[in-house]
């Protein structure tokens, strides 16, 4: 994470970007949409938890009951994937009709129009060009906390838990995990070991190297 010019050359895998906002909130970009770290999980399964920061809600403030989602979840080219335990869910704003397969929020911008949420692959899909929504957006959320919820009704909730992309360990990174070191870019890969070393290739054979600004 970096919060100052001179940690910016220290990051974790390359092009992943994880900065300190004003309010010391670790964020990443996916694409250019902003999102908030919610965890890292270093174990086998090397996975992240994000929460889209357009939903997320600072220390302080109320909740917002109705977010209104602006976007989907652009991984472009960034070694990620989406991890087996999230879901889809579809938001569909200011329709007219009403799909019976969908849950209506208790919310909608326009008072004549409803808008709906819908679980992807749950249920039988239908055309919703029939309803004629204003905006259609599709996201990613964990699949155990829809479970405990049971309700579509809390889709803030699900949203403001986030969802779990794991990352893909580049070769040079794993043989210096592998070491016990830190996988870290300072002018290309480079191995911080627990000593407080660091070295081009892992902790097991090391190379002096020092660090200049």
């Amino acid at each position: 994470m970096d919060n100052e010019p001179a940690a910016s050359q220290f990051c974790g895998y390359h092009g992943f970007g994880i900065k300190c906002s004003e309010h010391n909130i670790s964020e990443i970009s996916l694409g250019s949409d902003l999102y908030h770290v919610k965890e890292i999980l270093y174990d086998n399964f090397k996975s992240i938890i994000l929460i889209d920061k357009d939903v997320d809600t600072p220390l302080g403030l109320r909740p917002n009951d109705c977010p209104r989602l602006q976007h989907g979840i652009n991984l472009e080219t960034l070694p990620l994937n989406f991890s087996m335990y999230n879901v889809n869910l579809s938001f569909h704003y200011n329709c007219n009709g009403s799909p019976p397969f969908a849950t209506e929020m208790q919310c909608s911008g326009d008072p004549k129009k409803k808008s709906y949420v819908h679980v992807v692959n749950r249920t039988e899909e239908t055309d919703w060009d029939v309803y004629m929504c204003d905006h259609e957006v599709e996201t990613t959320v964990l699949n155990n906390q829809l479970d405990r919820s049971l309700d579509l009704l809390k889709f803030d909730e699900l949203l403001r838990n986030g969802f779990e992309l794991q990352w893909r360990s580049m070769d040079a990174c794993e043989k210096c995990e592998e070491s016990g070191g830190w996988c870290g870019h300072h002018d290309g890969l480079l191995c911080f070991c627990s000593d407080g070393t660091t070295s081009r290739g892992d902790c097991k054979v090391k190379v002096s190297f020092s660090i200049t600004f």
